[in-house]
């Protein structure tokens, strides 16, 4: 869906899945990955939508425009920030939105992705728990990336129970590096 949906490289910020400048989800490309998510989380047997989807968990998606230049992630010399909409989800007393829940069947693993545009409450798992009307667990690390998001995730043991999706989001190329899949090397049982 997202190549279909890239747009014209030389066309508006507005139009394109990444950012110009960085290998990040612009805002289009972000809600067009929570939008599928989303879809397929309906269709799954164990997921039901809360019947208070107006109460406590009601949500709107509002829009701001702003120059856009990730955190830690200066723009190349020369290069300009775009101005680009992005999509705030706020309470409908303009409020930001309570997004995560440590209970929640659905937990989020990430890096940056899941942290871009957190400051203006645009986020992806934002995002994605206004599409479902239900909070979302949420392990994001932005700057441990995968190692520091999956180490705290490892690290909650009894916190697991329940859960019922994982979802990840990495940048792809985190996900094909030849250390994500090593084996982790543990003591033995002397604490060795």
């Amino acid at each position: 869906m997202l190549a279909r949906e890239r747009g014209d490289p030389q066309g508006p910020a507005d139009d394109q899945v990444f950012l110009t400048h960085n290998a990040h989800w612009s805002p289009k490309g972000l809600e067009l990955n929570a939008h599928l998510l989303a879809e397929n989380l309906e269709s799954r047997p164990w997921f039901e939508r809360s019947a208070d989807s107006e109460g406590e968990h009601a949500s709107v998606r509002t829009e701001q425009r702003v120059a856009c230049e990730p955190e830690d992630e200066p723009l190349p010399e020369g290069a300009v920030a775009h101005l680009i909409t992005l999509a705030p989800i706020l309470t409908p007393a303009g409020e930001p939105i309570e997004f995560t829940d440590r209970e929640s069947p659905i937990v989020i693993l990430g890096d940056s992705y899941c942290t871009i545009y957190r400051e203006y409450g645009a986020d992806f798992p934002r995002h994605l728990a206004h599409l479902i009307g239900e909070p979302v667990d949420v392990v994001a690390a932005p700057g441990g990336g995968r190692k520091g998001s999956c180490e705290s995730f490892t690290r909650r043991r009894g916190e697991l129970q329940g859960k019922r999706l994982a979802i990840w989001a990495f940048t792809s190329h985190a996900l094909l590096s030849p250390t994500w899949w090593r084996p982790r090397e543990r003591a033995d049982s002397r604490g060795q």
